[in-house]
């Protein structure tokens, strides 16, 4: 009796390159919030304490407004805007990935543009599943996620929590002040 022919889920790596966008989505996302909640927050405790020491002439408080609107639009610019901005695709992410892990030799991306590719143009099944399962030896030990760039975003999401919790505790405990600044900050 033959043996059966192993069964390979096309899917799997389908499934890896939708894991890994998401994981670059989410990176994106929480770094820019992280920056924006940081900026906001030390700027506002920062502007709140020098108006309520010196009381800020309404240019100066102005000029710092105008300043936290430049600010922030940068970083969702740099840190939103551009990295969702970027190319998301299976085989954008493939290329990545054989770039990251120069061993795939153009295994991940060929297979994921034959797999794109109709079938029926010209190949067979069994090449097609004998492709996909050559990509995915190659590619079972790669983590996938090593692609995506961290760095500093743990430091980058403290902090902000730190200046957050920090804007909150001095807005608790003078409330009449951080109203009053908040209120001259934004008139």
């Amino acid at each position: 009796m033959p043996s059966a022919a192993p069964v390979f889920d096309e899917n799997a790596l389908h499934q890896r390159l939708a894991a890994l966008r998401r994981r670059l989505r989410q990176t994106a996302i929480v770094r820019a919030v992280s920056w924006l909640a940081l900026f906001t927050a030390v700027l506002a405790v920062a502007a709140g304490a020098l108006d309520a020491a010196v009381a800020l002439p309404s240019l100066a408080r102005a000029a710092v407004l105008a300043g936290w609107l430049v600010g922030a639009g940068l970083i969702v610019w740099f840190f939103f805007y551009k990295a969702l901005g970027r190319r998301f695709d299976d085989l954008s992410l493939a290329l990545r990935i054989e770039q990251r892990f120069p061993t795939l030799n153009d295994a991940l991306a060929s297979t994921v543009q034959f797999l794109e590719a109709p079938a029926g143009d010209g190949d067979s099944a069994s090449l097609r599943r004998e492709a996909v399962k050559r990509a995915l030896d190659k590619a079972k030990g790669c983590d996938f996620n090593r692609v995506v760039d961290a760095r500093g975003l743990r430091s980058a999401a403290g902090l902000a929590a730190l200046a957050t919790t920090g804007a909150v505790v001095l807005a608790l405990f003078f409330p009449a002040a951080a109203l009053s600044a908040l209120v001259r900050l934004v008139d």
